[in-house]
């Protein structure tokens, strides 16, 4: 769904966490609304780049996402929304090392 405002994806579903492969990071969703809060992620840091973000399927949430983001991975769940403000930039790197994001 599109508006002025914001894009919105019907396929999220959150109690999230962020699975350790290589250089990433374990992080666990608080369920806050908020994507780009530090504190809604175990470890106090957001995913970074070489991050993989997997959001669980068991439960769904409405989630808005920051401006411009970045991660290794995103494995989307069966319910919920992403918002993305208007002009909103995503990248799947599909990297596991760089720079200052190499994982706690």
């Amino acid at each position: 769904m599109i508006s002025n405002c914001l894009l919105a994806f019907v396929i999220v579903g959150f109690y999230h966490n962020v699975w350790q492969s290589r250089a990433e990071d374990i992080k666990v969703w608080a369920v806050n609304t908020n994507f780009d809060n530090p504190r809604n992620w175990e470890g106090g840091r957001l995913p970074c780049a070489n991050d993989r973000v997997i959001f669980s399927s068991s439960s769904s949430s409405v989630i808005f996402m920051p401006a411009s983001f970045a991660a290794a991975e995103m494995v989307l769940p069966i319910n919920g929304e992403l918002v993305f403000p208007k002009d909103a930039v995503f990248n799947l790197t599909g990297k596991t090392a760089q720079g200052s994001c190499v994982g706690q």
